[in-house]
């Protein structure tokens, strides 16, 4: 079992290897249980905890996966989670839609955070153990499909391009997590290429002041 980043959901792989998705959350005791609720973890079985001040409610998810032997809950961003079925790992930005393309992987999950997932390829390691092996050989990184996507405009079509596309893909969703990193992401890269007009849009977006101020700091050395 494991509790996501805010705390708000917890992710049960069972011994059939099937991986459920519960939702939890603390309501006051006067307060109305919400609609839908499947069930309650309690202290009594009067419903009360042991220092009278909530309920901890929870709601089992109409979400399952088969043959899952590894999960990782995104550090970052309380919806993301990779999950390794078989040989291949899937991403998920919303339990509630689809997975991306599986990528073929035989790691182990080791994080999951910066829309990047980590993985220890400890396959290779033993089929390698007689050979000398550094950190780097051992550590596997894959990207969500929606960072792939920025990284390659910014690379192929220009900054000035890669803050249209941002713009538009994050137009409803710009104060979530995974949209701030995008923005920090193309501040980043202008910021290499001494674009402080669109490192500092970037950062406006992102609602970052240090990096105003940094960038300010950079104009006025120029």
């Amino acid at each position: 079992m494991r509790l996501n980043c805010d705390l708000s959901k917890l992710s049960i792989i069972d011994c059939n290897n099937i991986l459920t998705l519960v939702d939890i959350h603390v309501s006051s005791i006067a307060s109305q249980p919400p609609v839908g609720s499947s069930g309650r973890f309690t202290g009594d079985e009067d419903g009360e905890t042991g220092d009278d001040d909530g309920l901890v409610l929870f709601k089992v998810l109409p979400f399952e996966r088969k043959d899952v032997w590894d999960f990782k809950w995104a550090s970052d961003d309380p919806e993301c989670f990779a999950v390794m079925e078989k040989a291949k790992l899937f991403l998920f930005q919303k339990w509630s839609e689809p997975p991306e393309d599986p990528i073929p992987c035989g790691g182990y999950i080791l994080r999951f955070s910066g829309m990047e997932v980590a993985m220890v390829m400890l396959d290779d390691v033993i089929a390698s153990a007689d050979l000398p092996l550094r950190g780097k050989d051992l550590i596997g990184t894959f990207q969500t499909a929606r960072l792939r996507h920025v990284n390659d405009v910014i690379e192929n079509q220009g900054l000035k391009e890669a803050f249209i596309h941002i713009k538009n893909s994050t137009r409803t969703t710009n104060n979530t997590p995974q949209s701030k990193l995008l923005w920090k992401k193309l501040a980043d890269a202008a910021l290499e290429a001494l674009d402080f007009k669109t490192a500092q849009r970037a950062f406006v977006e992102r609602r970052d002041l240090r990096g105003l101020d940094f960038v300010k700091r950079l104009r006025d050395l120029d």
